[in-house]
């Protein structure tokens, strides 16, 4: 049987930080105004060479702060309190890259092209 200390230190706290951390993210995210300006922010496509360029400047910061994330969870959660062996963290690192920058990058930047294919048939 597993000891209550263990569980609590092996799930619920990991699980309840990392808990935190999206409600976080999601708090974050839903704002409309940006701080400090009284213009609400603009959630349409990228349509200048400047916009994106800081569409993919922001795209590529929020992919490498979710990999780090992910990563640090890995190695907490599994290998530091879990007791598996460090491969994890390494399988974590290159599969996690593989699906952040194979699957999710290429997949938002060609959501994002949608997105201003139909704003540009709807106007």
């Amino acid at each position: 049987m597993v000891a209550i200390g263990r569980l609590v230190g092996q799930v619920v706290v990991p699980l309840a930080l990392a808990y935190a951390a999206f409600l976080a993210m999601v708090i974050a995210t839903t704002r409309e105004w940006r701080p400090g300006s009284d213009r609400p922010i603009d959630r349409s496509a990228p349509t200048t060479r400047g916009e994106w360029r800081a569409f993919l400047r922001g795209l590529l910061l929020l992919l490498l702060s979710g990999f780090v994330l992910f990563v640090a969870i890995v190695a907490v959660f599994y290998w530091l309190l879990g007791g598996q062996p460090p491969g994890i963290v390494t399988n974590a690192l290159r599969w996690g890259a593989a699906l952040a920058f194979g699957v999710v990058l290429p997949a938002f930047i060609l959501l994002t092209l949608a997105q201003r294919v139909i704003e540009r048939r709807q106007s």
